[in-house]
């Protein structure tokens, strides 16, 4: 008796995770410290990715699809704040850099890595009630 063959689906969406079994007894004392500059550049790249959500979901209203710079830039965000938010809750060992590819797929040199696999064609009845991601 043979078994079916098992495919690997795809999704729009890959989030992986390198992470180590325990956390060094340091860490706690001073990562607070460590994450406070990851922190405020989130925090303005969080600020400018509202604009681009607002300009991205006008440009989905108009034309059924997403401009390829803004959905890099808004990929890119969003694998930032992975990446800080990883460190902050003690996922990961090593620092997160400040490093800001934009480009929908990870390039793969971080143990946090998420990338994001754009859509062809995208409804325009249904962004006005769930947004652009």
């Amino acid at each position: 008796m043979t078994s079916p063959a098992v495919t690997t689906p795809t999704y729009p969406v890959q989030l992986d995770l390198v992470a180590p079994n325990k956390v060094a007894r340091w860490r706690p004392l001073v990562h607070w410290l460590l994450v406070i500059p990851h922190v405020l550049v989130l925090y303005a790249l969080n600020a400018i990715r509202g604009v681009v959500y607002v300009i991205s979901w006008f440009a989905i209203l108009f034309t059924g699809k997403m401009p390829e710079g803004l959905f890099n830039f808004q990929a890119m965000t969003n694998r930032y704040q992975w990446r800080v938010v990883s460190y902050l809750l003690y996922m990961r060992e090593s620092y997160p850099p400040f490093e800001f590819a934009s480009v929908p797929a990870d390039p793969g040199d971080d143990p946090a890595r998420v990338s994001f696999q754009p859509a062809e064609k995208l409804s325009r009845g249904l962004i006005s009630s769930s947004g652009c991601w």
